[in-house]
């Protein structure tokens, strides 16, 4: 009868003082689990095999955590103690099988940890039940936040776009979209990335950076904390409505929304809560540090972001002169004069290498220096100005939207190269 109810043992070699079973049961058997530590506890319950919290079933448990600690307590050998000290025992483990109960307690002292069982006797074990037993019901919950496996143009998940939208410190709603390039952007822009952003502003995206810094991110995500309190309120998290970040990610064909909320105060981690849901939680800074780069360093640097195939047309007035350089696709022209593919594809490729050092939407005015019209084979003129601030900046304004800062040495070579090309024989 007693071995069928609680599985303890005496063990043959107790009465030297050497390790013996203490309890012993099938896992397979169990069909809830109560911990109770102090005025905390919680009890898992199994549902045709799928554990969950007997409190809350909405609240997905990780069944390999549950597995762990039920192959622990289904196995625990220690040494009788004779005689002993007062020792607190403030965890309390009662398991409920098909066939009957087991039951014991466990405490600790400095660095000996102990078990009790239901008659009394009192054991030395190892640190590992009490550490199981020790920690909350989170701990056996699932803790990742999107279904995500591996994103990207290419990846298992097939990458959409990208959006996060967000308030700064003065209140001043800001976006930033990234998307895959559709069919005529292909055509159009640099060839060595599919991805496009759409906000603040229409820049090819550094496929390398945002792929390493972005999109290998997402996956990784994952709950460090719940905060369960009742009558949460969120407007303390950062997570009300009108406050909240909004990080959505499109991908095959559904999309992954997190809302994203203030940093925890004296932590590397920051709140957040997923549409739907009443239970903030948090995750680590890190996994969402991408949320605090500038837009600038993802973008492709170039000032003249396309491909070769696309130009049809420059047109360059700068210090009172004034150059065309075109093509037909078949044959090639500076100021008219018949030129070898070779010198406009070479001139086109020193368009290319002009870079910016940095980008915004600000406005910017000043003395205007050069103007750069350049013409695509879809028949779309881009009109730049290059202009000097007062404060002796240069900035390539982008059709009046777009405003990139380049180095005066960048722009000096740029005027030499094309003073070489008006020199080139026909």
């Amino acid at each position: 009868c007693c071995f069928g109810m609680y599985m303890y043992f005496s063990g043959r070699n107790a009465a030297n003082g050497e390790s013996e079973v203490v309890v012993q049961f099938s896992p397979e058997s169990v069909e809830s689990i109560r911990i109770s530590n102090g005025n905390i506890g919680y009890e898992l319950e199994t549902d045709d095999g799928i554990w969950k919290l007997e409190d809350n079933e909405d609240k997905k448990l990780l069944q390999q955590s549950v597995n762990e600690v039920l192959n622990v307590f289904s196995l625990i050998k220690g040494t009788e103690v004779k005689s002993q000290d007062e020792i607190l025992f403030t965890i309390r483990v009662k398991i409920d099988r098909s066939f009957g109960e087991v039951e014991f307690e466990l405490g600790k002292d400095k660095e000996t940890y102990y078990l009790k069982n239901k008659r009394g006797k009192i054991y030395t074990v190892s640190q590992v039940p009490y550490s199981l037993a020790e920690r909350d019901a989170d701990y056996y919950r699932d803790k990742t936040v999107t279904s995500i496996k591996s994103l990207g143009a290419d990846g298992e998940n097939k990458f959409v776009s990208y959006n996060f939208k967000y308030k700064d410190e003065d209140g001043k709603t800001l976006e930033t979209n990234v998307r895959l390039k559709n069919a005529s952007e292909v055509l159009k822009y640099d060839n060595s990335s599919q991805y496009m952003m759409n906000v603040p502003y229409l820049r090819t995206v550094d496929a390398t950076e945002f792929e390493s810094k972005v999109l290998t991110k997402i996956p990784d995500i994952k709950i460090e904390k719940f905060i369960s309190e009742e009558n949460l309120s969120f407007s303390p998290y950062g997570l009300d409505e009108k406050t909240r970040g909004v990080l959505t990610i499109k991908y095959d064909n559904t999309s992954f929304v997190l809302y994203v909320g203030n940093r925890v105060e004296n932590s590397s981690e920051i709140y957040c809560i997923l549409p739907g849901s009443k239970e903030v939680f948090t995750v680590k800074s890190s996994s969402l540090d991408f949320l605090d780069y500038n837009n600038f360093e993802f973008v492709n640097k170039s000032v003249f972001p396309y491909n070769i195939d696309y130009i049809r047309n420059v047109r360059i007035q700068s210090e009172g002169l004034s150059y065309s350089i075109r093509s037909d696709g078949v044959n090639f022209f500076v100021n008219e004069r018949p030129v070898s593919k070779e010198t406009v594809e070479g001139f086109f490729e020193e368009l290319k290498k002009l870079k910016a050092t940095t980008i915004d939407t600000e406005k910017h005015e000043g003395d205007e220096l050069m103007r750069v019209t350049l013409t695509g084979s879809d028949g779309v003129s881009t009109v730049y100005r290059v202009f000097k601030t007062n404060d002796e900046k240069i900035i390539v304004s982008e059709d009046g939207k777009v405003f990139l800062k380049i180095d005066n040495t960048e722009l000096e070579n740029f005027k030499e190269k094309l003073k070489q090309l008006e020199k080139t024989p026909i």
